[in-house]
């Protein structure tokens, strides 16, 4: 059985905050509370979504019929689907209008995470799809709900325009 270095187990727990670093920083620049408030709104929903998944789903996790520990605490629960990388995908979807570049970064670093979740058998690539899945839906959701309530907001989506006649 191959080991896994603790640089992989280490990028595997704490590479997730990159992005949120770099996002929180970006948005207090901007003093942008509104896109704030949607992406903690929009990853505290994906990871309840997440618990219920794993949940309701008994997908083991790999690293159990692998006999060995990942050097990660995980939940008694199934491995389906990856709240890391839906969380970075929630991110990156919901900062899309604001910086193209940050919601890039997002998602690569969400791809990266996943994979790396792969790799110290804590989900199953499967697990990384449907967390991408469910990021960019909850995303998606979260913006369209603060374009409803706050058309001022900023944020906009192609269908907005017509709602209104215009």
């Amino acid at each position: 059985m191959q080991e896994i270095s603790q640089v992989t187990i280490f990028l595997a727990r704490f590479l997730i905050l990159a992005p949120f670093i770099f996002a929180a920083l970006y948005l207090f620049l901007k003093k942008d509370r509104g896109t704030f408030v949607q992406i903690v709104l929009g990853v505290a929903f994906v990871n309840v979504l997440s618990m219920i998944a794993q949940t309701l789903i008994p997908e083991q996790r790999p690293y159990i019929g692998a006999g060995f520990s990942p050097g990660i605490i995980t939940l008694n629960t199934g491995s389906f689907f990856s709240g890391h990388t839906a969380s970075l995908f929630v991110l990156g979807t919901v900062l899309w209008s604001r910086s193209k570049r940050l919601s890039i970064f997002s998602f690569l670093i969400g791809l990266m995470v996943g994979y790396l979740r792969v790799v110290i058998k804590v989900h199953y690539p499967i697990d990384i799809a449907g967390g991408i899945v469910f990021g960019i839906l909850v995303g998606f959701a979260v913006v369209k709900a603060f374009n409803r309530d706050y058309p001022d907001s900023g944020l906009s989506l192609p269908a907005q325009a017509g709602r209104f006649g215009a």
